[in-house]
């Protein structure tokens, strides 16, 4: 599972304004689904500045790769526009991103396959926390998807972290880009 978000949308917006940090969002948003059609997963909005999009729901066994390849694609197309769009925004506009591996309860209720019922569970709020503690335009995973990627991408280890919920913090790893 991936949780990304506009990082620092309210002080963004007093730094350029309400109408370009709306544009941003809806790039931001407009892209996410761009990239979960392109890797096969489901896009669920999660609040007003993020999103979370699954990979696992299809009988594919590479989700983890897509869900990671997804995050930066969704990344790097995002700084690209922001640095196409305004001068302004080059630095200052950015997304973080978390990426966690494991089972995700999700209710199929929803009508639309690219938009799935609000997903639940550990592996969730794993995720969640971990894009929260991710530094500004960067990735951070656990070690349970790290395992599973370790292969095709380039990353530090970031380190411990302490994640409301859990009993021992986890081992991080920041994810500088795909192998060459």
């Amino acid at each position: 599972m991936v949780c990304g978000t506009l990082d620092q949308a309210s002080a963004l917006t007093e730094q350029v304004g309400f109408d370009v940090v709306h544009r941003l969002r809806q790039m931001f948003f407009t892209l996410a689904e761009q990239e979960v059609q392109r890797y096969g997963g489901s896009l669920q909005f999660f609040g007003a500045d993020s999103v979370l999009m699954l990979f696992g729901a299809s009988a594919a066994a590479d989700h983890t790769h897509r869900a990671v390849r997804a995050a930066l694609d969704l990344q790097q197309r995002f700084q690209q526009y922001c640095s196409n769009a305004e001068m302004s925004l080059r630095d200052a506009a950015t997304v973080r991103m978390g990426v966690h591996t494991g089972p995700v309860d999700v209710d199929s209720l929803a009508q639309d396959p690219l938009i799935t019922a609000p997903a639940t569970g550990e592996t969730m709020h794993i995720a969640i926390w971990l894009q929260y503690r991710a530094a500004p335009g960067t990735l951070l995973t656990s070690e349970a998807t790290m395992q599973l990627v370790h292969d095709v991408v380039q990353g530090d280890v970031h380190g411990n972290v302490r994640l409301p919920g859990q009993s021992a913090p986890i081992t991080a790893y920041t994810i500088r880009g795909m192998q060459t």
